[in-house]
């Protein structure tokens, strides 16, 4: 894994993941828990 990490096609890939990392996470679901009537 470190021989990946520190692999030219790693540190590409990386430089365009890492951005999309760096909002606070949100965590949410699609299935319904409660019904309010």
């Amino acid at each position: 894994m470190q021989e990946y990490r520190q692999s030219k096609e790693f540190k590409a890939l990386w430089k365009t993941l890492k951005p999309l990392f760096s909002s606070r996470p949100e965590a949410w679901s699609l299935d319904r828990l409660e019904t309010l009537d």
